[in-house]
């Protein structure tokens, strides 16, 4: 309770601090700037909100990624740690939707409406809806009891993972797992199973002209037919063959993953881990020297060429973009030797360096880390614009 009324205090706090229009900083604890109608303050680590004048919209953060708040147009959601999570959402100016978490043992929804509000306390007992994949997902104490509605189609179990019927919209079944299983819908599919996952036969889309069979007796046999494709493998998953049409394709495994040649009209590969990998999908090309030592990745995208660098996975990595358009004269890259430093040019004059950054290889998406944690372990940051 302490600890939490010490949160709130904080994110109170912090965000009745009036700074000033325009940049301060006191490099690297404290920043604020806004620019526009978008307005930035950083106290590091602690504390980082971002927020639009214009929209009324933003985010706060307190010891990312320990409490996370952000506004909407319509609403508000926050959440701790993601676990403890609320969401408060206004539509059409009547409708208000609440949801309140804690993972993974109470959920609940309130709509307005009996059909899509629900609330849950698991195992104990709950009845949730349009969530984890599932339109409908019932439990008392589970495992001894669950029902699973996906699609119209009802799975029951007591006790999961053992017992298991099926039923609706035309499907029928029944599982005793690991011993025995089938579940089967007329025109659609069949799945049966011995000793799984020793013996299956499953058979998909059965009324095309072309269905899926998937035949298995492992480890010693796997089968796989389908439209444009034959598949088969001894001793699985080590050795086998697939052959596939339109486009032609030709893949044979010696020693699955380590070892495979692939022929075909868009795609190819020569795999001999650990020393040496080379494989073609189309305009992607990915390389291995000497696994896990060095990797090269080439690929285009939306007209840039961009070719992708990695020694040992993390302790160099760089990637440059090039365009194909000459008179566009676009060259863009970014670099880290971790830890030592950064540098990124975005190929449009702006170009930046830093000295120490032990988080910028693994958290190269994650702008919250790079704002507020990164500043804070280097000892020269440049930023220059052309």
């Amino acid at each position: 309770m302490k600890f939490s009324l010490l949160i709130l205090f904080q994110i109170v706090f912090l965000s009745s601090i009036n700074f000033s229009y325009g940049k301060k900083s006191f490099p690297p604890l404290f920043e604020s700037n806004r620019n526009g109608d978008v307005s930035e303050k950083i106290i590091r680590p602690f504390y980082y909100k971002k927020y639009d004048h214009n929209t009324e919209t933003g985010q706060t953060h307190f010891l990312y990624p320990l409490f996370n708040h952000r506004k909407y147009v319509n609403g508000y959601s926050w959440n701790f740690l993601s676990l403890i999570r609320k969401e408060k959402f206004i539509r059409d100016d009547i409708e208000v939707t609440k949801k309140f978490e804690i993972w993974p043992f109470y959920f609940s929804k309130k709509t307005g409406n009996p059909e899509t509000s629900y609330k849950a306390l698991f195992p104990i007992y709950g009845n949730i809806k349009d969530k984890l994949g599932f339109k409908k997902f019932n439990w008392i104490l589970f495992p001894l009891y669950g029902r699973f509605e996906k699609k119209g189609q009802i799975t029951q179990t007591f006790p999961w993972p053992f017992l298991k019927s099926h039923s609706g919209d035309g499907v029928s079944g029944f599982e005793f797992w690991p011993f025995f299983g089938s579940e089967k819908k007329l025109n659609e599919f069949d799945h049966r199973y011995l000793m799984w996952p020793f013996y299956f036969n499953y058979q998909n889309s059965l009324s095309e002209e072309f269905p899926t069979y998937k035949k298995a007796f492992l480890p010693f046999y796997y089968h796989v037919k389908k439209e444009n494709e034959v598949g088969k493998t001894f001793g699985w998953p080590f050795w086998g063959t697939t052959l596939k049409s339109e486009p032609d394709y030709y893949e044979k495994r010696y020693l699955w993953p380590l070892f495979v040649r692939a022929y075909g009209e868009v795609k190819t590969k020569n795999r001999w881990l650990p020393f040496y990998m080379n494989e073609t999908h189309n305009d992607f090309t990915k390389k291995w020297i000497l696994w896990p030592l060095f990797r090269k990745r080439t690929w285009t995208d939306r007209g840039l060429e961009i070719v992708q660098k990695q020694f040992l996975y993390f302790l160099y990595w760089s990637e440059v973009q090039k365009s194909f358009d000459k008179d566009l004269n676009y060259n863009a890259s970014k670099k880290h030797v971790w830890p030592f430093y950064s540098s990124w040019d975005n190929g449009f004059g702006r170009k930046q360096f830093q000295i120490f950054s032990p988080l910028e290889v693994f958290f190269q998406h994650n702008e919250l880390v790079r704002k507020i944690y990164s500043p804070l372990f280097s000892i020269y940051r440049k930023d220059k614009k052309d």
